[in-house]
């Protein structure tokens, strides 16, 4: 469960605005999931590998959105809706900064309806604050 471990601390340090040890842990966690065979971590390294990513200019803005969708597809694969969902939340975030709010309002709102849906509330407030910043 090492890239787990990474995954945490990658997100850790991207609040903390330390791109440079957020990017370290997130490619570390790829590394480790590919490694031990975890899919559903690889999804979420891809996650954080695409925000911090494009964060810290070290990718564009497609190639931080093929990692993201790459993590969806591959929990899709796994049937596990509930985090896949996550996903579009971090679609929406992405797209949100990049002041690209027409791909942010539709990832939201896929990501809203689940949670809303699913009963995630957490989840869904997160999804409503990321909203409120585009209106």
């Amino acid at each position: 469960m090492l890239s787990l471990y990474h995954v945490c601390l990658s997100i850790v340090h991207l609040e903390l605005n330390d791109l440079t040890k957020a990017l370290f842990h997130a490619e570390e966690a790829i590394n480790y999931a590919k490694k031990n065979n975890e899919r559903h971590w690889e999804a979420f390294s891809l996650w954080q590998l695409g925000m911090v990513g494009w964060k810290s200019q070290k990718i564009k803005i497609d190639e931080a959105e093929q990692d993201i969708e790459q993590g969806i597809r591959i929990l899709n694969e796994l049937e596990m809706k509930t985090f896949e969902t996550m996903g579009y939340l971090y679609l929406g975030e992405l797209f949100t900064d990049a002041r690209e709010y027409e791909k942010a309002l539709k990832n939201l709102k896929r990501a809203g309806k689940a949670f809303q849906e699913m009963g995630m509330d957490y989840w869904l407030a997160r999804t409503q604050k990321v909203l409120a910043r585009i209106n």
